[in-house]
């Protein structure tokens, strides 16, 4: 036929196989890297949470109760973890500005 290309014997029914073969294959790619897309999205958001619930954790172990130290890792722990939270968020919204 005219303008089909026909490589060494082969039939149409099989170059057309081949195209359908190699289509399937990118759209199966496609849809792993929308679901990959998908999955990144969430970790962003499910990492900032993380981090600002363990700074509420560490802020809730505070007490009047508590000796110097125990109230001065506290707090410590708890600006860690604020500050994590913040830096993620920060990096976050540069790399995916609609979050």
């Amino acid at each position: 036929m005219y303008g089909v290309p026909h490589y060494l014997g082969q039939s149409l029914v099989n170059i057309i196989s081949v195209y359908r073969v190699n289509w399937l294959r990118a759209r199966a790619r496609f849809h792993r890297w929308l679901e990959e897309l998908t999955l990144t999205k969430n970790e962003m958001e499910w990492t900032t949470q993380f981090f600002f619930r363990k700074a509420e954790e560490w802020d809730s172990h505070l007490a009047p109760s508590l000796g110097n130290g125990q109230v001065a890792y506290a707090e410590r722990q708890k600006a860690m973890w604020q500050a994590m939270g913040e830096e993620a968020h920060k990096q976050f919204v540069k790399i995916r500005p609609d979050a």
